[in-house]
């Protein structure tokens, strides 16, 4: 029993990969929100046998806030000047919460602690400091990531998500047709998707349901 325990432990285990369950739609249309389970590989492994940094567009799994395991993009890295609001809130300016939805979580006065920020072209920026990531899901509608938040350090990172185990193929849609195949392979695939419209999202084949009266 000690054994299986240290093999699959995810701090001891000696096996540089693991198998991940993906569920929610934060990473559409990137990962599907049901049913879908993924490869990763190793934080310790990647840096310390494979000798590799992190890049923007990597797409990670890391203990969020409450210890639990998520999984978001890396869109900015120490020195970088990421839009408080997000990569895509020029898609949103239309709407009261520039398309940050409220989340029923207490985050408290995250602002308050960060290193530094800055205004360029008339938006705040956040400028990140050594050691820390910002992250964000692909479905910026339907994610909550560090614009709720805010920075996460790198040592909360278990690994990358390198190959797509099940399905093996899914069925095809226009978006993926302006996006580029649907390749298994995950790693090397660092340019963030278009998000989907609403529209996309509820009709396109993700097993999505709306619930009535919500956004």
């Amino acid at each position: 029993m000690l054994l299986l325990f240290l093999l699959n432990h995810e701090d001891y285990s000696p096996i540089p990969f693991t198998f991940d369950f993906m569920a929610g739609p934060s990473m559409l249309p990137t990962i599907h929100p049901t049913g879908e389970c993924y490869l990763r590989v190793k934080w310790w492994f990647l840096s310390l046998v494979m000798g590799k940094q992190w890049e923007i567009g990597d797409i990670i799994v890391f203990k969020d806030t409450s210890g639990k395991h998520a999984c978001k993009r890396i869109v900015g890295l120490e020195g970088d000047q990421i839009d408080r609001l997000g990569e895509f809130v020029h898609l949103y300016q239309h709407e009261p919460d520039l398309g940050i939805r409220h989340v029923p979580f207490d985050f408290g006065d995250w602002e308050s602690h960060l290193d530094k920020t800055c205004m360029a072209n008339g938006k705040e920026k956040v400028v990140v400091p050594n050691g820390m990531i910002w992250v964000e899901g692909d479905n910026p509608l339907h994610s909550i990531d560090s614009r709720h938040y805010g920075l996460l350090s790198t040592n909360s990172i278990l690994g990358i998500v390198a190959y797509r185990i099940w399905p093996r193929r899914r069925r095809r849609t226009a978006h993926q047709d302006d996006q580029g195949d649907d390749s298994c392979i995950m790693n090397g695939r660092n340019r963030r998707p278009h998000p989907l419209t609403e529209d996309e999202m509820f009709s396109g084949p993700y097993n999505i349901v709306k619930i009535p009266d919500t956004k």
